[in-house]
């Protein structure tokens, strides 16, 4: 069976961002294998909801998981996204003070990839309890 756009998209990104599979659903908020069951075809119809905790991670919109090779926007390359430095000083400040709580010891990428996601959360409003369990669950 071929596989959807969706699948193809979700995988060729998390691929481009070095994320597995596990790895991903963990720094979305979502079970273990929920990324498996989209790229192999287990979830015919994901949510919304689950796609855009997937795309928080992904830096990227539901859309672009959605879209066709044939309507594929390439963004240049010098585009940005402007950071908010206190928010990004408070992600950092978060994650540091849970990984020591755990005694912790993430490699670097690790820990890049729990900062970034930290600040996604936030500047998505998203709550600290949720912050905390993808930390925990990651270290």
């Amino acid at each position: 069976m071929e596989k959807a756009n969706l699948q193809i998209n979700l995988e060729k990104k998390m691929k481009e961002k070095g994320f597995n599979m596990k790895s991903l659903s963990i720094m979305a908020g979502l079970n273990e294998t929920a990324v498996r069951d989209i790229i192999k075809g287990r979830v015919n119809s994901p949510t919304y909801k689950n796609l855009s905790k997937i795309c928080v991670v992904l830096e990227c919109s539901v859309d672009e998981l959605n879209q066709t090779n044939k309507t594929q926007k390439t963004e240049p390359e010098d585009s940005r996204e402007e950071i908010n430095i206190e928010i990004l000083a408070k992600s950092i400040e978060k994650v540091d003070l849970i990984i020591s709580q755990y005694d912790a010891k993430p490699d670097s990428i690790t820990r890049a990839k729990l900062y970034l996601t930290c600040y996604k959360l936030l500047i998505a409003k998203g709550n600290s309890t949720k912050i905390t369990d993808i930390i925990k669950k990651v270290v």
